[in-house]
């Protein structure tokens, strides 16, 4: 089906609207020019067969939204509205500005339950110059399903773009593995969001063979917002990202300057919990990462812990001036019950770890330069993450009452004559005798 002009339906909601569209040489539909404005799809069969279960699929796009094919509707939130877009080159690839994609199955058959991935490229991509698209919703059934396609769930090759309300690597229960064997979602454009503040916004990105999420480097100003990341739609047991823990892939992978993980306000923390190697890792500039969960259920206790480390601060594409945490309440983020350290950093970065409750990792709590404790040093003159700052030693402590006094020595390199330090403890009966963790801040 080629589209031109405005204000064309494909289908409809009825139980007999809906067409099959399949097998064709080019794209199923391609929407184009200045024109084509306004068009509504809904409660088609794009690339398998009537049953939905197999088929040949078109040869290119299933859906194709090009320059021109601006204010489009796919989906809905109805079953009616619902298209099943799988089993061709690429699911939906949007070209144009403000539309909206909207309950559909991208990827799997019509039970959602079996993959029949689009079998070379993403379930969806948003090229160069798309803005104002929205894929997904808050809305009860506005969610999409995208999962077991061959690359991505979703690429963003674009500015200024939403995703909220998905399924991307899950089954449609959220319960089961059925990732896409590239990223969840990657973002190579600026000022995207993923997610949002509300439980309807969240998107539950688990069980992809390589990251839920990766920002690459040059995008700029992403905002990601509670979503669950490697686990199922209760945030109580593992849907692992990470290609079953074959190389460094993992939960959330940053590597765009200026971007936010989380937030301090309710709503906005991420679950980044149960993916293989690490939880997150920040390797841009000028990133916050703030109030997550990495490491625990979506209750904030229950074990449910990455592979490797909790968050690795990298000098991959520079790793400077990037905040994790933060003095203002709700800021901490809370890693805990991670394979190796809880926070680990490479050789040179710079990075502010503050108010983050640190515990039950299988290693340090912070260890920078990733080599075990770093002994202090006269003078502080060693170099490295975070300069190598030596840390500070309590010599004596005293209890009056309510009141804890504390003595101690801070041995630095005289180049500062401030310095903040934090107190951190743990409860009742927990000792640490190896510059570990903190359970209380």
């Amino acid at each position: 089906i080629y589209i031109q002009g405005a204000n064309t339906v494909v289908g409809g909601t009825g139980a007999n609207d809906g067409n099959v569209i399949t097998n064709n040489g080019n794209e199923g539909i391609n929407v184009t020019g200045a024109g084509a404005t306004g068009t509504i799809i809904q409660g088609n069969i794009i690339g398998l067969d009537p049953d939905g279960a197999s088929g040949a699929g078109n040869t290119d796009v299933g859906i194709a939204l090009l320059s021109g094919a601006n204010n489009t509707t796919i989906g809905g939130s109805t079953a009616g509205a619902r298209n099943i877009i799988s089993n061709n080159f690429e699911g939906i690839e949007i070209n144009s500005n403000n539309n909206t994609v909207q309950g559909n199955y991208i990827g799997t058959d019509i039970t959602g339950t079996l993959g029949r991935g689009n079998r070379s490229d993403d379930g969806i991509e948003l090229q160069n110059g798309a803005t104002g698209n929205l894929i997904g919703g808050s809305g009860a059934g506005e969610g999409n399903l995208i999962s077991g396609n061959a690359l991505n769930g979703i690429f963003i090759n674009a500015s200024g773009n939403t995703v909220k309300g998905n399924l991307i690597g899950t089954d449609v229960t959220g319960t089961l593995d059925l990732g896409n064997s590239g990223d969840g979602i990657q973002v190579s454009g600026d000022n995207n969001v993923i997610g949002g503040s509300t439980a309807g916004d969240r998107n539950v990105i688990s069980g992809n063979n390589d990251e839920g999420i990766d920002i690459n480097a040059g995008a700029t100003g992403t905002i990601i917002q509670g979503n669950y990341v490697g686990t199922n739609a209760s945030g109580d047991v593992a849907i692992p990202n990470g290609a079953g823990g074959i190389g460094n892939w993992g939960g959330i992978l940053v590597a765009g300057d200026n971007t936010t993980v989380g937030g301090v306000n309710p709503g906005e923390d991420n679950l980044v919990s149960g993916n293989y190697s690490w939880g997150i890792i920040v390797e841009g500039n000028n990133i916050v990462v703030q109030g997550n969960l990495i490491g625990t259920a979506a209750d904030g206790t229950s074990p449910l812990g990455n592979t490797g480390h909790g968050l690795v601060v990298h000098d991959a594409s520079g790793g400077l001036n990037n905040l994790i945490g933060g003095t203002v309440a709700g800021a901490g983020n809370v890693i805990a019950n991670n394979g190796l350290d809880g926070i680990s950093t490479s050789n040179n970065v710079s990075a502010s770890f503050l108010g983050n409750i640190i515990l039950n990792n299988a290693g340090l709590g912070i260890d920078l330069t990733d080599d075990g404790v770093t002994a202090n040093d006269a003078g502080d003159a060693d170099t490295g993450s975070n300069a190598l700052q030596n840390f500070p030693v309590i010599t004596q402590a005293d209890i009056s009452g309510t009141d804890l006094t504390l003595s101690g020595t801070l041995d630095t390199d005289g180049s500062n004559t401030q310095y903040l330090i934090e107190f951190y403890g743990n409860a009742a009966g927990i000792q640490d005798a190896t510059n570990g963790e903190g359970q209380i801040y």
